[in-house]
């Protein structure tokens, strides 16, 4: 069973247009790296004890930890965990030596994403100039260094890089075992229109997607679009699934709470009218309520 952690920095050296500004890591006191640390631990021994054996590390971008090479020695070595991904930007991994120290340390995977093809489109989606030659050098320091790691490629529907999603599927073709589609989440509704696509320009960019990864026989998992927007039910889209596996003593933020345990007040999901005719409802948990705030949807036919 596969645990998720989420290491509490808060810290990234990006500053996603969908994310925020974040703080960083230089930025955090001694005494904070500490109690995160610490927390870090007891969730990580928390899901062990729970029956978990694969652990997926996100939070900020925890690569960005300065110890996060002897974080990993210990969940692999002390801990016993059978495989341990790590979610990052990647643009620290243009350091062929930390590549090489998490390799030792038995990293088993990396979840790295694109936003485009150019430093045009990803650095404006990043708004770091640089950040997409240091993530591609990363993933090529991967590929070199440490063969045997599997690498997922994921990447964002969104304004920014609609025009380039094509291009960014045969690009992700090249290096990743695994490769991903979402879409942003809104966590402030105020702002969603410099980045988020309505349902109708999703479902057309989705179609377009699975048609190209037919074309060069590569498979393509595409998250968060319900059927009904798309036209097609097809096994390369997946919309269905509950929160992530945390620890039990993890607690979301409290202005994102919500009664579900590990479940944010902008990743909930509801369904509408339609769904109750469609034939594929089991298998889809329905419309992001953030964008259901914003997007009409009420025109979607039921499959």
């Amino acid at each position: 069973m596969r645990g998720a952690l989420v290491f509490e920095l808060n810290a990234c050296r990006n500053n996603c247009v969908f994310c925020g500004s974040q703080r960083k890591v230089s930025d955090i006191p001694v005494l904070e790296m500490k109690r995160i640390e610490r927390l870090a631990l007891k969730h990580a021994l928390e899901l062990k004890n729970g029956g978990y054996d694969e652990l997926e590390i996100s939070g900020g971008d925890p690569v960005e930890y300065p110890r996060i090479a002897e974080f990993v020695r210990l969940l692999r070595g002390r801990l016993g965990f059978r495989s341990v991904q790590l979610s990052t930007h990647g643009c620290d991994l243009a350091d062929p030596v930390l590549v090489d120290r998490l390799r030792s340390a038995g990293l088993t995977q990396y979840r790295i994403p694109f936003y485009g093809v150019t430093p045009k489109v990803h650095d404006a989606v990043t708004q770091r100039h640089g950040s997409f030659m240091e993530t591609l050098r990363g993933i090529k320091n991967i590929r070199a260094q440490a063969p045997s790691s599997k690498i997922q490629i994921t990447s964002l529907l969104m304004r920014q890089n609609c025009r380039q999603v094509l291009r960014i599927l045969r690009l992700a073709a090249e290096y990743a075992d695994e490769i991903v589609f979402s879409i942003p989440c809104i966590p402030d509704i105020k702002g969603p229109m410099k980045f988020a696509l309505s349902f109708d320009e999703l479902g057309s960019l989705a179609r377009e997607l699975l048609r190209e990864a037919a074309r060069i026989k590569r498979r393509v998992h595409i998250l968060d679009v319900p059927f009904c927007a798309v036209g097609i039910f097809s096994p390369g889209l997946a919309n269905k699934g509950g929160p992530p596996q945390l620890a039990p003593s993890y607690s979301v933020p409290d202005i994102f709470k919500t009664k579900t345990h590990g479940l944010p007040s902008y990743r909930v999901k509801r369904k509408v009218f339609q769904c109750g005719r469609c034939r594929v409802s089991g298998l889809c948990d329905g419309f992001y309520d953030s964008y259901l705030k914003i997007f009409d949807v009420a025109h979607f036919r039921p499959l």
